[in-house]
């Protein structure tokens, strides 16, 4: 009695008797394998424990279980590890019909047995393994089981280099730009921040200069206490102060002032400075004086800054008597 050429199933031959035994034989045959072909639509694969894989060895540190839902049993591979070469697949020999939880072996081929027995698991292209499960890995990769996790393939990933660094790059990051936190403080939930609120550009940041003792000469000039850059796109939506504590002494009525130049841009050139603001005592004794200043992207004017990088220069004169005399405990500009 020959056999099909694909299924290899029995086929009765003409004038064949007895003919019921060999059309039995046909029928169980094609029963056999409609009936595995319906357990295959059946089945899900799961388990595994941590699942390795650095070509050409493939590991899992726990069972696999494959479901077989019509028999309310399971069909079980134990923790191992096999090698597979570019192009072969890993399969298991089921038990069709399992009449209790069964362990079934697995095996690796570049060819699969024709049999209702055998069931494809894995195959490897190039250096990438694919699981029918729909996980696949990159060599020296590992996935939480062998059912892959829901995933957003444009997420960052905890364990995946170089995903910031091509991301495209922004030259001149402003104060309104946001990054994302995990706020330590609501169990790290993530949330947004915009760089000017950031502790770099805070309430209480400053760029700080001093202390100078100033002594007025018989014609008052100014005497620079110190240079600074700062970015005034930073500051975001808080307000940007120039302060100063200063103690002048006078021996006749008179001024003293710290003053604020802009020199201009952080990289140059440098043209004729312009004065921003100017802090004044006609008392003596020490005290803090301040002046806010507005940051604008256009023609600033006085108590005004550029919302870019640039670089100023605090300055003290007093116009009193020669002799006299100006401590400036500190200049800064501080963000609130």
């Amino acid at each position: 009695m020959p056999d099909s050429p694909r299924m290899e199933w029995p086929i009765p031959t003409e004038n064949q008797n007895p003919w019921y035994e060999a059309f039995v034989a046909l029928v169980s045959a094609q029963d056999a394998s409609a009936f595995a072909a319906r357990e295959d639509r059946q089945i899900i694969m799961l388990g595994g424990g941590t699942v390795s894989w650095t070509a050409p060895t493939l590991t899992w540190d726990a069972p696999i279980s494959l479901t077989a839902p019509i028999e309310g049993f399971l069909w079980t591979i134990q923790a191992g590890s096999v090698t597979i070469e570019d192009g072969q697949a890993l399969y298991a020999t089921l038990v069709r019909g399992p009449t209790a939880n069964t362990a079934v072996a697995v095996a690796v081929g570049s060819q699969v047995p024709s049999s209702d027995q055998a069931l494809v698991l894995a195959v490897r292209v190039g250096t990438r393994l694919y699981f029918r499960t729909g996980l696949s890995l990159a060599s020296g990769g590992s996935a939480s089981g062998v059912s892959p996790a829901a995933s957003d393939p444009y997420a960052i990933h905890t364990n995946i280099p170089a995903e910031i660094s091509a991301l495209v790059l922004k030259a001149l990051p402003t104060g309104l730009d946001y990054l994302v936190i995990e706020d330590a403080a609501d169990s790290n939930a993530k949330k947004r921040v915009t760089i000017g609120t950031l502790p770099g550009a805070s309430a209480g940041s400053y760029i700080h200069l001093g202390p100078y003792s100033y002594t007025q000469a018989l014609v008052p000039v100014e005497e620079v206490i110190g240079d600074f850059t700062f970015d005034g796109d930073l500051v975001g939506s808080m307000t940007v102060y120039f302060r100063c504590v200063m103690r002048p002494t006078f021996s006749m009525a008179g001024w003293a002032e710290v003053r604020l130049y802009d020199l201009g841009p952080a990289g140059g050139p440098f043209g004729v400075p312009r004065l921003v603001a100017t802090l004044q005592r006609v008392a003596g004794g020490i005290m803090d004086v301040e002046q806010a200043l507005t940051v604008v992207s256009v023609g600033p004017v006085t108590n005004q800054i550029w919302d870019t990088k640039r670089v100023y220069e605090a300055v003290v004169i007093q116009s009193s008597a020669p002799g006299d005399t100006v401590y400036v405990g500190g200049a800064s500009l501080e963000v609130v």
